[in-house]
């Protein structure tokens, strides 16, 4: 019976009219949604209608079915673009100069194909022949462009077939973010003149993007207050930003010309590149300058949390990414504990902190010599741990009636050094 109802399914979508077999099924697109009809002529051959019909439901169950009525439009990658960018990036994208930028790189390779000539293997050869030349996670960017591209040109009936750029691998990227040293800096100022200077030292001291800071009109900054309003950031919401006295003498040095609103006409890319180039500087984008602007303000002891406000972040964790310290300045957090938690020897054997005591000296003091009494597991070092010492610590001072939150620094390092004593 089984097998007879499995027949019967092989059999389904398959007729035969007037001696001819056919193929008649319908099934819903996994792109749109949208139910569709497959109605197909084969012959007299009831053997090769079944081979047909078994093909064409494997290739619907990938999503590569191409109805045998819909060519893809002749279009070149570089015409196509051009539609992208006026339908979806300038509507979609926040960033549009840089997806501007970023086709147009990407035409120098694809801009005279067609959309249709543009094979999974060959953007397979794009990247391995990029990968030599640019960072992995540029060309992660390129071919996520690309992909977008693609993507639109299916759901606008442009382009019919698999997208030629899924399923990539993305490049490893490196965790490591570049910033900019004082010396550094300092000789990349020394390479760069005009606007581009102004332009340098603006996004230096403010931390913006790139393309805020060309969307910056003169209505946008109070110089007597000292505010810069931000309209529309990459988060979608405007936000407000401090200018120092160096962004205040940058401002005052541009012209504001009559015919052109926006600050800054342009963040002269070319001229950047050729400045860093000149200044001996090596992995320097104009994106550089806002982790410069973040990694010293971190340096500098500024909070996370001021600092991811000074970024315009919409998540703290985007912000851990900046604000992270050089080795130099690391080694130095950790050398300033050598004068904070230095301690010597007392002839009453009880190791003190430089530190003069607190007002609460005569009470820890009894809470040690308490803990420290005999019968107390650990005054004999009996192979109980620090993290093991601190928990009976904290319930002692509870019975004390100190609250832990409360008790001075003292009694740790008092703890500390009858803890070291005990083991010793």
């Amino acid at each position: 019976m089984a097998e007879i109802e499995k027949a019967k399914r092989m059999e389904r979508g398959l007729f035969k009219r007037n001696g001819s077999w056919s193929i008649d099924i319908s099934y819903r697109d996994s792109k749109t949604g949208l139910r569709k009809r497959v109605r197909k002529a084969i012959g007299t051959n009831k053997e090769l209608a079944r081979n047909e019909l078994a093909d064409i439901r494997a290739r619907i169950s990938k999503g590569t079915y191409l109805p045998e009525n819909k060519v893809t439009e002749k279009i070149t990658f570089r015409d196509f673009s051009q539609q992208y960018l006026s339908r979806h990036a300038r509507i979609n994208n926040r960033s549009y100069d840089d997806v501007v930028d970023k086709l147009n790189l990407l035409n120098r390779y694809f801009g005279n194909l067609y959309l249709s000539e543009i094979t999974r293997e060959v953007v397979e050869n794009y990247r391995i022949e990029r990968i030599k030349e640019i960072k992995g996670s540029t060309i992660n960017r390129h071919t996520a462009l690309i992909r977008s591209c693609f993507q639109r040109a299916i759901e606008w009936g442009i382009f019919y077939g698999q997208n030629p750029a899924s399923g990539f691998k993305k490049f490893q990227e490196s965790p490591k973010l570049r910033f900019l040293s004082i010396e550094e800096l300092e000789r990349l100022y020394s390479k760069c003149h005009g606007e581009l200077l102004a332009f340098v030292k603006f996004a230096v001291n403010t931390g913006m993007r790139r393309g805020e800071i060309l969307a910056l009109t003169w209505n946008d900054v109070d110089i007597n207050t000292g505010w810069i309003y931000i309209r529309t950031s990459k988060s979608g919401k405007p936000r407000e930003v401090p200018m120092n006295e160096n962004v205040r003498d940058v401002l005052l040095s541009l012209r504001k010309l009559p015919d052109k609103p926006n600050i800054f006409s342009s963040p002269h890319r070319g001229a950047f590149e050729q400045a860093v180039k000149r200044a001996c500087l090596k992995g320097v984008s104009l994106h550089t300058l806002r982790h410069t602007f973040a990694s010293h303000l971190a340096m500098s002891s500024v909070d996370i949390m001021t600092v991811s406000k000074l970024l315009g972040h919409s998540e703290i964790s985007m912000t851990m990414r900046y604000a992270h310290l050089s080795q130099s300045h690391a080694k130095h957090a950790v050398d300033v504990l050598n004068h904070k938690l230095d301690v010597k020897d007392e002839s009453c054997g009880t190791f003190m902190a430089q530190n003069d005591f607190s007002e609460n000296d005569e009470k820890d003091g009894k809470i040690v010599t308490a803990l420290f009494s005999r019968g107390n597991d650990f005054s004999r070092g009996g192979g109980i741990g620090r993290r093991a010492g601190l928990r009976i610590l904290y319930r002692k001072v509870w019975e004390f009636n100190s609250p832990p939150r409360q008790f001075s620094r003292n009694l740790l390092v008092l703890f500390q050094s009858k803890h070291r004593s005990a083991d010793n």
